[in-house]
């Protein structure tokens, strides 16, 4: 009696009684999990997207200040009125004063809103003080009792107040007193003035 030999690469002989299972060819997907080859592709997917992201970002903080308009600064003398916007201001001669921690300068400044739309007033991030040895000082809160108060002016209205800053010494010279608003503005005003 013969026997037939199984030559098939696709079948697999089994003891009697057992079925038969074909083999699983190479390249087949029986499971629903990605391969490894998925898994890469996805990973390589968001390693492009945060390569690409970061090079945004950093195109950003490159061309930005290039393409950010160059500060318009409008100079004048202590006492002279300066316009800003829609804000015009006036700065008076600088003032030697005395605080509890020290000699001070401080300056009354006047501000009329002629625009419609109200205007943020901030005494301590608007204002600067250069000295003679090219030292900027930002405002201090000691001084004086008339402190220009921080808030919203509204359109047609003025407002009036001192600011104040520090002096580390009696510096006799010329110091710029300088109105810098937060935000994107790139308006500036710059008051000179001859102190001593």
């Amino acid at each position: 009696m013969t026997t037939s030999q199984n030559t098939s690469h696709n079948t697999s002989t089994a003891p009697a009684g057992m079925p038969v299972i074909p083999a699983q060819r190479q390249g087949d997907d029986t499971s629903a999990s990605p391969t490894p080859r998925t898994r890469r592709n996805r990973v390589g997917s968001v390693v492009l997207s945060v390569v690409a992201a970061a090079g945004l970002v950093v195109a950003v903080l490159l061309i930005g200040p290039a393409l950010s308009p160059a500060p318009v600064t409008t100079n004048g003398n202590a006492g002279d009125t300066l316009t800003v916007g829609q804000l015009r201001m006036t700065a008076s001669p600088l003032t030697a004063r005395e605080s509890m921690f020290g000699p001070t300068l401080c300056s009354t400044v006047t501000y009329r809103n002629v625009g419609s739309s109200p205007e943020s007033i901030d005494a301590m991030y608007d204002w600067k003080l250069r000295n003679p040895s090219a030292r900027t000082v930002s405002t201090g809160l000691l001084g004086t009792d008339t402190s220009l108060a921080a808030g919203q002016l509204a359109g047609g209205r003025t407002t009036t107040g001192e600011v104040c800053f520090d002096r580390t010494a009696a510096e006799s010279g010329r110091y710029l007193l300088q109105f810098a608003p937060m935000g994107f503005s790139a308006e500036r005003a710059v008051w000179t003035d001859q102190v001593g």
